[in-house]
């Protein structure tokens, strides 16, 4: 997968414009649009592929932190059980504070902000063909030209 870096080096280069050569920018439109669509589709799915694996550790911690996860499952995990017991109640209030929960969100809020970015390109690459079409028509325009 692409990384976050470099879709914004892509659009760098992408979300220029040659103004001096519009018919073949207009053209490259679906080509970059299809690029970024790509991108959007591959991130959306880690997206949905880590929110499951989130439920997973958060249904494992929640056995895990109440005591009901056997001492060689939390092994295999590399968790070390203390001997204490958390009640019910108040996991919400250690949950949000483990590490390991904290790492797995941190995943999914780094994935939705790629979601956004590359969305607001794709928002730009569809704006593109009125922009050049603006152009075209100020050139008709300024040099005189019916409309």
């Amino acid at each position: 997968m692409i990384s976050f870096e470099n879709v914004k080096k892509m659009w760098e280069k992408d979300s220029i414009i040659n103004s001096l050569d519009l018919d073949h920018e207009s053209l490259r439109i679906p080509n970059v649009l299809m690029r970024y669509l790509d991108i959007l589709s591959e991130y959306k799915m880690t997206l949905a592929k880590t929110k499951h694996d989130f439920s997973r550790l958060y249904a494992k911690k929640f056995l895990f932190l109440t005591g009901k996860m056997t001492d060689e499952e939390a092994l295999q995990l590399g968790w070390v059980y203390d001997g204490n017991k958390i009640l019910r109640q108040d996991i919400d209030k250690y949950l949000p504070g483990d590490e390991d929960i904290i790492k797995a969100k941190s995943k999914i809020e780094y994935y939705e902000i790629v979601i956004s970015h590359v969305e607001e390109i794709i928002k730009s690459i569809n704006k593109r063909e009125w922009e050049i079409r603006n152009a075209i028509e100020w050139r008709k325009f300024t040099n005189g030209s019916a409309i």
